[in-house]
């Protein structure tokens, strides 16, 4: 991945099973601090026989770090743009595109409208494709009590045989979810 100030350039050449698409998809994943602070967004669209990745780091005053640990404060320090400057180039493509995918997509799009409703950003309702409750039945993890519960990422690749490079980080979990897309569509 070739990142500069925050802002990935190359593409993903992993999976291409969704290339020549009739809609405009974003598969979309951000990392937080646990609450409600957006640490890092990223995401894939694919439209017009291209695709293309962009992620960014958000800047905040807090100097906290994603939930995970997996970006670092001198990473947000160096690579951090401002959360304002971001959610706006991300809602100019998220509400360019006809179907959202995720894993818990609801949970990042909630977080992203937060910001959105902030600094008074129009956020269109678009479709959206959950990867995770697609693939529940599927894949049948199991919760403490032995009913079958809604998969973590990892627990629906690892059942399709997808390995997740930089899990918890939202450039390695958009690859990730694309390819378990292309699993679950095929």
């Amino acid at each position: 991945m070739n990142c500069n100030g925050g802002i990935c350039t190359d593409l993903i050449e992993t999976c291409t099973c969704l290339i020549e698409v009739p809609e405009r998809l974003m598969i979309l994943d951000i990392e937080t601090d646990g609450y409600n602070l957006i640490i890092q967004i990223a995401y894939i669209i694919i439209g017009d026989g291209k695709k293309t990745e962009k992620a960014y780091i958000l800047q905040n005053w807090k100097n906290k770090t994603d939930y995970y640990g997996t970006i670092s404060i001198a990473d947000l320090n160096k690579y951090g743009r401002h959360p304002k400057d971001v959610i706006k180039q991300v809602l100019n493509d998220y509400n360019s595109c006809d179907k959202i995918i995720g894993h818990n997509i609801i949970f990042d799009i909630n977080k992203i409208k937060l910001y959105a409703d902030k600094y008074q950003y129009k956020m269109k309702q678009i479709p959206t494709y959950d990867t995770m409750k697609e693939s529940r039945l599927i894949v049948k993890s199991l919760n403490k009590n032995g009913g079958i519960k809604m998969p973590k990422l990892a627990e629906a690749c690892s059942h399709f045989g997808i390995e997740i490079v930089n899990a918890h980080n939202a450039i390695g979990d958009i690859e990730a979810t694309y390819k378990l897309y292309c699993k679950l569509k095929n």
